[in-house]
């Protein structure tokens, strides 16, 4: 159960990532 919740928490900051470059934002 504990290691869903990290790779749900490590897609949704890689999700955000994503996003934000696509934005043009790399900080």
């Amino acid at each position: 159960m504990e290691q869903s919740a990290l790779q749900l928490s490590n897609q949704g900051a890689t999700s955000h990532k994503e996003h934000r470059l696509l934005d043009g934002d790399t900080k």
